[in-house]
């Protein structure tokens, strides 16, 4: 199977009468282990690698798996007791992990630096990986530029970032927020008893779709992949009675409301990313973009305020 082609977006939005009918998502509708029809791994491959180290994680391997050559460089950031760095060191990957406190590591082969915050530097040189995997940890710190840069740093041109973590652009998501003034995402609200050095095991920081796109260009990021992972019938019927409301309404912002989107490419990489079936009906994102080379500096067309035009490099 050839990997889903890396291609940049047109100008402008498709016009509605274009949008996708749902029979284009129908394969997608097993876990998240499909894209554009095609199965990605057996069904009973699946279904024991699931078993062996959970959805989340086997999700990250299908990934890494489909973008990065085997024999590649791969840091796993926040690794934990390393159950996915294991599974893609069997898969033939060059694997070095992270944490900041000491796990029992499934693995003694695979190596793992203790002491590192990813809230600081990353203790690697820049250009020195091929791919880096961050797994159920950006909802957890509050710096997300800081920690996607330092990841845009390390990683060589033409590198992998995976990424999986909480969706809040979910539909379920969309109508709690409405309704309660809450995203749906956390496992748990924090109490305000809870000291600001254990703040970050809580989802305070759930990543923001349209935001996660802009960091990724601005670091220098190809068109990015979303998909996602645990489909849950009551999000695709959810889907199904709003669908229609949500796909126009999301048009009409970024094509014409939002005035810094609608005269760039960045308008349809919004309207396609916020309306994919995956980003309304996934519990969780799973992300894959690629590093491309130093970006020109490119004509404004954004309206930047004059007080913040002091700190532009």
């Amino acid at each position: 199977m050839t990997a889903p082609r890396w291609k940049p977006f047109s100008e402008s939005p498709p016009h509605p009468k274009s949008w996708p009918t749902c029979s284009r998502y129908s394969a997608q509708l097993v876990r998240g282990y499909a894209v554009c029809g095609q199965a990605t791994i057996g069904a009973a491959s699946l279904h024991n690698l699931i078993k062996a180290i959970g959805h989340t994680k086997a999700k990250a391997l299908d990934l890494v798996s489909r973008h990065v050559p085997a024999g590649a460089k791969v840091l796993e950031l926040s690794c934990g007791e390393g159950i996915l760095a294991d599974a893609m060191l069997r898969r033939g990957y060059e694997v070095r992990g992270s944490n900041y406190s000491i796990y029992p590591q499934r693995n003694p082969a695979v190596p793992v630096d203790t002491g590192v915050d990813i809230m600081e530097p990353l203790p690697y040189l820049d250009a020195s990986f091929d791919c880096v995997v961050l797994s159920e940890v950006l909802q957890n710190v509050p710096d997300h530029r800081f920690v996607l840069g330092e990841i845009a740093r390390v990683l060589r041109v033409g590198g992998v970032f995976v990424l999986t973590t909480p969706n809040m652009m979910n539909i379920k998501s969309r109508l709690h927020f409405l309704f309660t003034g809450y995203f749906k995402v956390k496992w748990m609200f924090i109490g305000h008893d809870v000291p600001l050095s254990q703040a970050f095991a809580f989802h305070n920081h759930p990543v923001h779709l349209p935001v996660l796109l802009y960091y990724l260009n601005a670091l220098g990021f190809a068109t990015p992949l979303v998909d996602g992972i645990y489909v849950k019938p009551k999000s695709v019927l959810l889907t199904a009675l709003f669908g229609w409301l949500v796909k126009p309404l999301t048009w009409v912002n970024v094509s014409c409301t939002e005035k810094n989107l609608k005269h760039s490419k960045a308008s349809r990489q919004h309207y396609e990313a916020l309306t994919s079936f995956m980003a309304l009906t996934a519990d969780r994102l799973a992300v894959v973009a690629r590093k491309g080379e130093v970006k020109q500096a490119l004509s404004s067309v954004s309206d930047v305020p004059e007080w913040a035009q002091a700190y532009r490099k």
